[in-house]
């Protein structure tokens, strides 16, 4: 379904995927809120559906079934098309000196392939987007369960999902950040956030590839 947003004008798609006993059942089920929606849907959608059935076969173990889950995947449309569309609204706000050298050659080569400008700062406004219309719409259209929720973001998806982390971080129970950008700002926040609390009440899986941590463009 599409959404144009009352936060900031701005359009985005919702894609559903339901569990498979979804309509035989009563039972509320765990949100699971997939960035890049584009391209991780059908990823997402096959992933929580093939897991879950072989949790429950003759070689999971013994440990039983591991939940059901409605994904609920979030794309970006634009048009004419917009490849730093993302970047903007996922990303909190830099200032291009506080870049590494890795991370500006990165945009000035993406720039030159692409065209356009690069942007970032909407990481708050999106952040109300998903807060305030696209849960919502979710929790009254479909039976969720208000006591867990999950977020999974990669790349500047992932950037996002430390921000909500540093920020709202009740706002999810669960977080699985893939090979975030992450930048200056997103560790200003884990400060002002230690600064003022002793524990964050999130479970988290921070992930990254072999040559990520050995060349990251965030250091």
């Amino acid at each position: 379904m599409t959404l144009i947003s009352k936060v900031n004008g701005s359009e985005y798609e919702i894609r559903i995927s339901l569990p498979s006993t979804y309509r035989q059942t009563t039972k509320a089920y765990t949100v699971f809120v997939v960035l890049d929606g584009e391209d991780f849907f059908l990823t997402a959608a096959e992933v929580t559906r093939n897991e879950q059935a072989s949790s429950a076969g003759p070689l999971s173990g013994g440990s039983g079934p591991i939940p059901e889950f409605i994904v609920v995947s979030i794309a970006l449309p634009s048009s004419p098309p917009n490849p730093f569309r993302r970047n903007f609204e996922f990303m909190p706000p830099a200032k291009r000196e506080e870049l590494a050298p890795t991370m500006r050659t990165f945009i000035d080569n993406a720039i030159a392939t692409y065209g356009g400008k690069v942007e970032f700062g909407g990481a708050s406004t999106f952040l109300k987007v998903v807060e305030t219309e696209i849960l919502p719409g979710v929790a009254l259209h479909y039976r969720v369960d208000p006591t867990q929720r999950m977020l999974f973001g990669h790349s500047a998806g992932g950037t996002f999902a430390a921000y909500v982390l540093m920020t709202r971080p009740e706002l999810f129970t669960d977080y699985i950040i893939a090979s975030p950008g992450l930048l200056p700002e997103n560790f200003r926040e884990e400060e002002l956030w230690a600064a003022k609390h002793k524990e964050l009440r999130a479970r988290v899986l921070l992930t990254a590839g072999e040559k990520e941590i050995n060349d990251p463009l965030t250091l």
